[in-house]
């Protein structure tokens, strides 16, 4: 179980298979009252990544179960191998109820082997995703094209590749319900959360995964860190059937959006739906992310744990009102909450770190420049000049500013909302760089350019 072997497996499958095996592992012996729990760690994981959901699992409802395997192997023949090794155990112990976890690469794994051979093995209920690279990753064609030595799985995280394009032909069997959970902290633009660090929003938020799944929800971690997240703990027990139901009560929230005018709403990136707990009510002050799916004016949410929230909704190119409002989700029952949104011209962008094509290459994530000192942000166009002076303390990111509909910048960050359309002279004075100047057309209810601004240094 050790994370060197998981690095082996990634890089070597084929040594490593030989040498460690792939498998399904119990840590102690089967039992029959108790429903089991398999855990699918993700690319150069191992078993050792889902140390934190052991600690802390109810293990007087669950059984925890890890399917190691060498990452680096071809997925398609990874998830034949997962079905293998379950329908022995369905043989050997008769379990009534399977739940599955999932990190990162595993949960491709696992929804193809549900895909492929779930019609053999009805015990399957919940399924749960943390942050998976439903889309693939550019990276690995890159690495096909070009490495001497090219890793099998790599073919199958290419997002034109055979694998990805056929991973949603066909739904989920019925009755597996599917909670997909997701990163963002790796880094954003001003906006919209970009990556967690390793994979991308794009990617985890495939439309088509979002469609099919009964939650989605997102979380202030990384890659990494979302494996060992309290909140994000809670939110699996919640999904599996309830545990811990003594001490954390469920509600739901349907959310209803009115666009104040005739919009081409399945166009749109978004909607993002923020959710912040009243700290001394529920707990804990951590966000959370929903995103909704762009088509749909209307939707119920869950499930969440029952408390107090600020709600805020972001949709970029478009003003919200109210900008927040407070509700509360009752256990066990349903909460309404509504929100009007108005379309608005913006420019909001973000400075990135220095750096050449060589250390960025084109198409990758640059992230926002973690010290450089903006002594102004202007644009000029229609409707007179705007001047902002990044503000140096408080809230570190310009989404509450851009809810509420105000000009905001912060470190590399800025925002200026409610602009005519037509064309903007963007000038940016920072300390020892050359001043950037750009022009940029904004457009009434369309995003804002997503693409960080380089300065270069004088």
């Amino acid at each position: 179980f050790s994370a060197e072997n998981g690095r082996r497996g990634y890089w070597s499958p084929l040594d490593t298979f030989r040498q460690v095996g792939g498998n399904i592992y119990f840590l102690e012996p089967y039992d029959p009252g108790r429903v089991p729990v398999l855990f699918v760690h993700g690319a150069a994981g191992s078993p050792q990544d889902w140390r934190r959901f052991f600690d802390h699992i109810d293990r007087s409802r669950y059984q925890a179960w890890f399917f190691q395997y060498p990452s680096g192997a071809s997925l398609e023949s990874m998830s034949h191998l997962l079905y293998w090794k379950l329908l022995n155990l369905q043989l050997r112990y008769g379990f009534e109820k399977l739940h599955v976890v999932a990190h990162s690469m595993g949960g491709l794994v696992a929804r193809r082997f549900m895909l492929d051979h779930a019609a053999h093995l009805t015990q399957l209920d919940q399924f749960v995703t943390l942050s998976t690279p439903w889309s693939g990753e550019a990276a690995a064609t890159l690495g096909v094209e070009h490495s001497p030595a090219v890793v099998p799985s790599w073919r199958d995280m290419q997002p034109e590749g055979a694998f990805l394009q056929t991973l949603f032909d066909r739904p989920l069997p019925a009755g597996v319900r599917h909670t997909l959970l997701f990163g963002h902290r790796g880094g954003y633009n001003l906006l919209r959360p970009t990556t967690d660090g390793t994979v991308t929003l794009a990617s985890q938020l495939r439309l088509a995964a979002q469609s099919e799944a009964q939650l989605v929800m997102g979380f202030d971690e990384d890659h990494a860190s979302i494996l060992a997240a309290p909140a994000v703990m809670e939110q699996v027990w919640r999904a599996l059937d309830g545990s811990h139901a003594q001490t954390r009560v469920n509600g739901r929230l349907g959310l209803d959006l009115e666009y104040a005018v005739d919009t081409q709403v399945a166009s749109l990136a978004g909607p993002f739906l923020r959710l912040t707990p009243i700290a001394h009510e529920t707990g804990s002050g951590q966000p959370i992310l929903l995103p909704l799916l762009p088509e749909k004016r209307n939707a119920t949410l869950g499930p969440i744990a029952a408390g107090t929230y600020e709600l805020q909704l972001m949709l970029p190119g478009f003003r919200t009102s109210p900008a927040r409002q407070r509700i509360t989700i009752p256990a066990d029952d349903l909460a309404t909450a509504s929100f009007k949104l108005s379309p608005q011209g913006v420019l909001a962008a973000y400075v990135g770190m220095d750096g050449d094509a060589i250390v960025y290459p084109a198409g990758s994530y640059r992230p926002p420049h973690p010290s450089v000192v903006i002594e102004r942000v202007s644009i000029d166009g229609p409707g007179g000049k705007r001047t902002l002076v990044p503000r140096r303390d408080g809230d570190p990111d310009v989404w509450p500013a851009y809810v509420d509909g105000r000009d905001d910048a912060v470190g590399p960050m800025f925002c200026f909302t409610h602009l005519a359309a037509g064309e903007y002279q963007l000038e940016i004075v920072a300390e020892g760089y050359a001043p950037y100047r750009a022009r940029y057309t904004v457009e009434v209810g369309v995003s804002p350019p997503s693409s960080p601004i380089v300065l270069q240094p004088r």
